[in-house]
């Protein structure tokens, strides 16, 4: 974000020291550095095997794209969208999803909704 999109002038904020130059007369400070990276908590609540509820914002070539808050955003191989009946979950469609991939470094969540199932037959079928 540019400075101007969170902030007026005479505003204190608190900022870090990014970089001091002091044959150049530069100074570079950070703002952003002070906050906590939010992805840091979700590595632990969108943690591998977790399960989430959530319902299909869009659907693209190769699958479709889940939101599970207003920062963490899915995306869900299309054959992972397989219902139990063997259909595919729809746009709009609300389901159970169970996170396959976490990548805080890329800001990457892969789910699948076919993974809540299949594991369900598995419990049936040990039993």
């Amino acid at each position: 974000k540019h400075p101007s999109e969170f902030t007026s002038i005479s505003d204190t904020l608190e900022v870090i020291v990014l970089e001091l130059d002091v044959e150049g007369r530069k100074l570079s400070l950070g703002h952003k550095q002070t906050t906590e990276n939010p992805w840091d908590k979700y590595s632990e609540e969108f943690a591998l095997g977790s399960k989430h509820t959530a319902s299909i914002d869009e659907m693209v070539d190769k699958g479709a794209v889940i939101n599970f808050n207003e920062d963490i955003t899915a995306f869900v191989p299309k054959r992972h969208l397989e219902k139990e009946d063997g259909s595919e979950l729809k746009k709009g469609e609300e389901a159970e999803f169970q996170i396959i991939e976490f990548n805080k470094e890329f800001k990457k969540v892969v789910a699948s909704h076919m993974a809540i199932h299949k594991e369900e037959e598995a419990k049936i079928v040990k039993q």
